[in-house]
């Protein structure tokens, strides 16, 4: 029966037959000894090839199968076979792999010959690499790559972590970079010869102390489409560095950033981010502090969307953070391009549920004397994460003037809807939004003439739990 099978779709079979290892970035300390071994030798194929002969010579004879490297030097030491045993292993998975483009995944343990041999092996095939992540265990280690320099037709994404040396040019020509990862601390990372202005995406875990580094970094990536920055904490904040940063002015078109941070340390963060920061071509802004609630600035948000002009080309925001109902009005008041909204209700500490009955009026758009300025005059999508602290009758109000505004002012696209409505509540407090008044009461006929989209989901998973920062109560 396998042998009727086109050798194509066996082939797509025994890759899904990979271990977990076998995804990109699995370099943990989880792995052991005889996983190093196996990994290195990618022993589930030599298993799948002892099945019959069909099954060894589509193994043996599909590159593709042996694109993956995962190697890990700092495991080598524990495992009882001659080092060159090892690299003779490890040259017989890169030769198999022919011509096909590289995944690799490499740590570099100490600075011994086992990890000299390792890179100048990986060198010579660094002409087939496409997507590399390196981890340093050591000093000067990355710096072995050196010889990949000027050798990087193919090489698409690169992810390093570790120990980072300063002034490395190895990746400084590498034609087809467009995504890099890093968890270091910018000032190094920046003294890394990345070609940043031919960047799409940027992913950066670090800040330890000093986040002005993540926005300084910006400015080097001048013209990229996504970043996304991850800020690990344990903020200096006595310190004056920030005064004495150069704003920074990017061309970024999307920004993720999530910071880990106490609420009384976010305010601050943010608000010092929100300073130094002017981004004129931004479309898309994600902001959350992990695992506990942010103290928003709205002040100062604001001041930097008047100075980014966020008003033209800002059309996609999802905040996650505490603020008022009132802040909230007076940020979104400066966003006229915003599109696609998505936020959430938070109740610790007490009393700071944003989505409220106030919220859902200041952003109705009926007004019958005109006098009344519309918020958000684009807005397509809301997306909310609700604790019900409002009247379902507001709720629908809202919804309908949305739809009485748009579709006076809006072409609607044939098949797409003029208004979409996805709406997450959580049970609490005794509260709960009966849908067959939302649909009945004022929604039915848009939802059935298509157009309004609406979607409604009630949760109480610990996903959200953490989200809406507080305990959730399901009766």
């Amino acid at each position: 029966m396998a042998q009727q099978l086109p050798a194509e779709l066996l082939t797509e079979i025994f890759d899904n037959c990979s271990p977990p290892w076998h995804t990109e970035h699995r370099l943990n300390d989880d792995i052991t000894a005889a996983m190093e071994l196996e990994r290195l030798s990618l022993g589930y194929l030599h298993r799948l090839a002892q099945v019959c002969v069909f099954w060894r010579a589509t193994v043996l004879n599909t590159p593709q199968l042996w694109s993956t490297v995962v190697v890990d030097t700092s495991f080598w030491p524990d495992i009882n076979l001659p080092t060159e045993t090892l690299l003779a292993v490890l040259r017989n998975t890169l030769e198999r792999g022919q011509s096909s483009g590289l995944l690799l995944q490499v740590g570099m343990g100490d600075h011994d010959d086992a990890t000299h041999s390792v890179a100048e092996l990986l060198c010579m095939h660094s002409h087939r690499w496409h997507h590399v992540y390196i981890w340093c265990g050591a000093s000067h280690t990355l710096g072995l790559f050196s010889s990949a320099k000027g050798n990087l037709p193919w090489l698409h994404s690169l992810r390093v972590a570790g120990f980072l040396d300063s002034g490395l040019d190895i990746f400084e020509t590498a034609p087809r970079l467009r995504r890099f990862l890093s968890s270091q601390d910018f000032d190094r990372i920046s003294t890394l010869a990345i070609p940043w202005h031919q960047l799409e995406w940027v992913s950066y875990t670090g800040g330890r102390h000093n986040p002005y580094y993540a926005v300084r970094g910006l400015g080097l990536m001048k013209d990229i489409g996504d970043c996304h920055l991850f800020l690990e904490g344990g903020y200096e904040l006595k310190s004056t560095a920030w005064e004495t940063q150069i704003p920074v002015t990017s061309n970024l078109q999307r920004l993720t950033l999530v910071a880990e941070a106490s609420i009384e340390e976010s305010a601050t963060v943010l608000g010092r981010i929100f300073d130094l920061l002017t981004l004129p071509a931004l479309t898309l802004l994600y902001i959350q502090v992990s695992n506990t609630p942010a103290l928003w600035n709205a002040d100062r948000f604001i001041t930097m969307a008047e100075r980014s002009s966020f008003h033209a080309h800002l059309t996609k925001l999802e905040i996650r953070a505490i603020i008022t109902p009132q802040e909230m009005v007076r940020c979104l008041a400066v966003l006229d391009a915003v599109k696609e909204l998505t936020i959430a209700d938070f109740v610790t500490p007490p009393g700071n549920i944003l989505i409220t009955d106030a919220l859902l009026a200041a952003l109705s758009c009926d007004d019958d004397e005109g006098s009344k300025a519309v918020i958000l005059p684009r807005l397509e999508q809301l997306d909310i994460t609700t604790r019900l602290e409002f009247r379902p009758q507001t709720y629908i109000d809202f919804i309908a003037s949305r739809l009485r505004y748009l579709k006076i002012r809006s072409t609607r696209i044939p098949g797409e809807p003029l208004f979409k409505q996805y709406f997450v509540w959580v049970p609490s407090g005794g509260h709960r939004l009966d849908p067959i008044t939302v649909l009945e009461d004022g929604l039915k006929e848009w939802i059935q003439t298509g157009e309004l989209r609406y979607t409604q989901s009630c949760c109480s998973c610990k996903q959200c739990e953490v989200a809406l920062g507080g305990t959730l109560t399901s009766t």
